[in-house]
């Protein structure tokens, strides 16, 4: 952390700054897909799979490949989330971006498989044919930064919400923490950065079968019994809009791998849920708050 983003962190009050958790930045460099070593992490491109791995499919379609993440690089000072020590994940999500995350129906539509084998016992395996092109991602070697993030400033995490002094103390922050990176915004674990609002209680809801799309989830009875769960979910992994990868999510948006708490000390990645963001208006983002249980 550099002398300006620490005087930044040192201004915040300590109901913010007792929230700070540990997390890797990703950069990106794009590298042909035969420089990538078997079971070497990696954005875009082939994945790299046990020998009886079917491909998973969502409404007619075969997901995209997003990300493997060799988990053996996650040790000592890069270890930000309690992976497991050996084996790999890999990430897939709709090849059409179909789905974003608000809907309980969206299950099955991102998929993070666990790979516990040896990466030495992998295969490298074909894009399917009929994943259309706006799903073949190039593939991206990775280099791994670690920071330090903290929620976003309506996030539940605070209560009370904070006031718009602290607010514009973490905005600061914020600001500092971004003029120190450039590229892609990439990340492991810590707290996402968010294009619309918090994302836990979404998670929380619509993975219990509420929809989110619009008011009717919110307003359910159940939200309200459901809502104090929400801060069990931790981010996983978060996949900016990428140039070199050749990703776009919706409008210059990122994609977020959640993972309650439970699953992920459990190893139970298929339980993960992706929430798609993008740009929207104001009219939207009072809809949502005034809507959150």
């Amino acid at each position: 952390m550099t002398a300006s983003l620490h005087q930044a962190f040192e201004r915040l009050p300590n109901r913010i700054k007792r929230f700070v958790r540990p997390s890797l930045r990703i950069r990106t460099t794009l590298t042909h897909m035969d420089a990538i070593r078997l079971g070497q992490s990696r954005i875009g491109g082939q994945p790299d799979v046990p020998p009886r791995f079917k491909w998973p499919r969502y409404d007619g379609l075969p997901l995209s490949f997003i990300a493997q993440l060799n988990l053996a690089d996650f040790s000592d000072d890069l270890r930000v989330l309690p992976l497991p020590s050996q084996g790999s994940l890999a990430f897939f999500y709709d090849s059409e971006q179909r789905t974003w995350g608000f809907d309980p129906k969206d299950r099955g539509s991102a998929v993070v498989a666990y790979f516990p084998e040896p990466v030495a016992s992998l295969v490298r395996i074909e894009i399917p044919a009929d994943v259309p092109e706006m799903g073949r991602f190039q593939s991206c070697a990775l280099h791994y930064t670690p920071e330090q993030s903290l929620p976003d400033a309506w996030s539940d995490y605070y209560v009370p919400q904070l006031s718009e002094d602290e607010k514009d103390l973490l905005f600061d922050y914020q600001d500092a923490a971004a003029a120190e990176s450039s590229g892609p915004c990439h990340r492991l674990g810590g707290h996402a950065n968010c294009i619309q609002n918090p994302m836990e209680i979404e998670c929380q809801l619509a993975t219990n079968g509420l929809f989110c799309g619009d008011a009717s989830g919110y307003d359910d009875p159940r939200a309200e019994i459901l809502a104090p769960g929400a801060l069990d979910w931790r981010l996983l992994l978060q996949v900016d809009t990428d140039d070199d990868a050749a990703m776009m999510w919706g409008d210059c948006g990122m994609i977020y791998f959640w993972i309650h708490e439970q699953d992920l000390r459990a190893a139970e990645f298929d339980r993960s849920w992706l929430i798609l963001q993008c740009g929207w208006d104001a009219d939207d983002y009072e809809f949502v708050f005034a809507k959150r249980p």
